[in-house]
């Protein structure tokens, strides 16, 4: 993608980068060029806000984001001084308690990712560059490693983690799984939203096929592995699942949390489908996410996330994208010509010019 681009964001929710040509019509100005501002960000509640950056495509996504420098913010802290204030605290704790994850890892893990301190007035300026840190931040991986049960040095390589991931994925449940996700969504619980998602998402992996997955190293360590972890809970993967070490991260490494001390939920799934189906002609993404008032918790896009592990899983079957029959991965880049459908992942954001319909035949909870 050349030039200048706008990305649209909701704290902490990275979503989609726009070519500015696409939002200025003919004979419109175009802001002056400014080669160390090349995005503007959306904070919750906030005015557009230029922070120094570019965008990085990668094997995974057309879309991918990464900071390079920024003279304010975060990334001006030392290790010691991230997310200690009374905000990150309490932000961090209710993370850890919705995902049912350890307060002292989850916190550790936002060190390498995610900075909650207010900074500079813009609670947009959170994320952590990666490699830095020092001996506090050593310090710190070796004891994430013993908590994930890993050596200090773990090194894990392609070919490791597609065996892996292949060998993992056969011997999951997918009832187990959705017993998970039913509690999950109503919960707000983006771990096992993810893992749920992760599972339809390389349904079909072979050696062939993992090799279509992205990776940006020739290996991932500590600091890598405590990175996918968190936005695994900040997010759900959201962004990073077409990327096989996330891919890893969610259903090959065991993830210390306790499990769900809820019985397993129907209650919102069956309202929500039928209310889906109730829909006139011609809806579209927001109508979807309206359906879920009321039933699904956390905001628009933990909402957004759960729908679009619904179509994953081929529930909300979109035309002409019959997922049953495809590996999605090899098609995550293919573009809906509807220009803000693609905030969305592949398929359901063909849902507004495709159509689709609800196959209950896909839903498994027993």
């Amino acid at each position: 993608m050349g030039g200048r681009t706008i990305m649209r964001r909701e704290f902490g929710h990275i979503r989609r980068m726009f070519p500015i040509s696409a939002l200025f019509g003919a004979g419109l100005p175009t802001p002056p060029k400014r080669p160390t501002e090349g995005l503007l960000l959306y904070p919750r509640g906030g005015r557009p806000s230029p922070i120094a950056g570019r965008f990085e495509p990668s094997a995974s996504s057309p879309f991918r984001f990464s900071i390079r420098s920024s003279a304010w913010g975060p990334m001006s802290k030392s290790f010691d001084e991230r997310n200690q204030s009374e905000t990150a605290r309490r932000k961090l704790k209710n993370l850890a308690k919705s995902t049912g994850g350890d307060l002292e890892l989850v916190s550790a893990l936002a060190n390498f990712t995610w900075d909650y301190d207010p900074g500079s007035g813009n609670e947009a300026l959170g994320w952590v560059k990666p490699g830095t840190g020092g001996n506090a931040a050593k310090k710190q991986l070796t004891w994430i490693a013993e908590r994930l049960g890993l050596p200090s040095d773990f090194s894990l390589t392609r070919n490791q983690a597609e065996k892996e991931l292949i060998q993992a994925h056969s011997g999951l449940s997918a009832d187990a799984l959705w017993s998970r996700f039913l509690i999950a969504a109503a919960m707000n619980n983006y771990a096992h939203v993810s893992e749920f998602a992760s599972y339809h998402y390389v349904r079909g992996i072979n050696k062939s096929r993992a090799a279509s997955l992205g990776w940006r190293a020739k290996s991932i360590g500590i600091a890598e592995i405590a990175r996918n972890l968190f936005l695994k809970l900040f997010r759900g993967g959201s962004i990073e699942r077409g990327d096989l070490d996330y891919l890893w991260c969610d259903l090959v490494l065991p993830f210390p949390c306790e499990p769900p001390r809820f019985e397993v939920q129907e209650s919102w799934l069956e309202p929500l489908l039928t209310s889906i189906e109730a829909l006139p002609p011609g809806s579209g993404l927001k109508d979807l996410l309206g359906c879920c008032k009321g039933l699904v918790g956390g905001d628009k896009y933990f909402k957004q996330e759960v729908l679009q592990s619904l179509a994953y899983a081929g529930v909300l079957a979109v035309n002409s994208f019959p997922v049953n029959d495809m590996f999605i991965s090899e098609l995550r880049n293919k573009l809906c010509p509807h220009f803000y459908s693609n905030e969305w992942s592949f398929p359901l954001r063909f849902w507004s010019t495709n159509g689709g319909a609800i196959n209950r035949a896909s839903v498994r909870h027993r």
